[in-house]
């Protein structure tokens, strides 16, 4: 039987910091059903304090150094795995979809069975919630930030998949849309039968609410924004 890994390789803005609280708060299930965690300094959580944290800073220092990371987390799991044949690794960290990164984990599909999840949520909700955190506090004023997605095609959703795709081409890719109507008022992630054919049960993790339910109308009377909705919803 290979060894099982999923890679949550984000998007920014949709949800991760919801995923990683969940693996938190169900570390202790995870840990019975044999599933690892990898914790901000890319080793297996050995406790639930493990997993305070999140990996982002230790990826992009491997980033600058174009540090292969496929050993490493190879080595990791070995460590812990043992005799066990039935484990499941995890590793989530909303930058993984930048350029760069997915050629860290170069081969990683020849040594596992692998499966790479995207989160993503429609860009009429991207934007507005990506401006209040990184374009308010600079001052941006909206209708520029939109101006400056639309120029950039951003955020590049279908890139980043593709990317993956392309470096690992015996993965199983999933991508996941937040959408309220979809999720039924909460986000899941789900490790089930239904992914891993071999897995005789199931485990749901639970988390809080990040996507809200509003429309941003304050925001979505700028025609800039519709036009971009219009036109790049298709770039998922």
């Amino acid at each position: 039987m290979r060894q099982r890994i999923i890679v949550h390789a984000g998007f920014a803005k949709c949800g991760s910091a919801s995923i990683r609280n969940a693996l938190l708060q169900n570390f202790g299930k995870l840990q019975k059903q044999n599933v690892f965690v990898f914790d901000k300094d890319l080793r297996i959580a050995r406790k639930a304090a493990d997993l305070v944290g999140t990996p982002i800073w230790a990826l992009e220092e491997a980033r600058k150094k174009s540090e292969n990371l496929t050993q490493r987390l190879s080595d990791e799991i070995a460590a812990v795995a043992r005799r066990r044949t039935d484990h499941l690794a995890i590793l989530s960290a909303e930058n993984l979809a930048t350029p760069g990164m997915a050629q860290l984990f170069a081969e990683l599909d020849s040594q596992f069975e692998v499966r790479v999840i995207f989160y993503l949520r429609p860009q009429l909700q991207w934007i507005p919630s990506a401006w209040k955190q990184w374009g308010l506090k600079k001052g941006v004023p909206i209708g520029d930030f939109v101006s400056q997605c639309i120029k950039a095609h951003r955020p590049s959703f279908r890139l980043g998949i593709d990317i993956w795709k392309s470096a690992l081409p015996a993965a199983c890719v999933h991508v996941r849309f937040l959408i309220p109507e979809l999720l039924r008022g909460r986000i899941l992630l789900k490790i089930s039968s239904t992914c891993w054919d071999c897995r005789k049960t199931s485990t749901t993790l639970k988390m809080s609410r990040e996507i809200p339910a509003w429309t941003f109308q304050s925001c979505t009377c700028s025609p800039r924004i519709r036009i971009f909705f219009l036109e790049f919803m298709t770039t998922v």
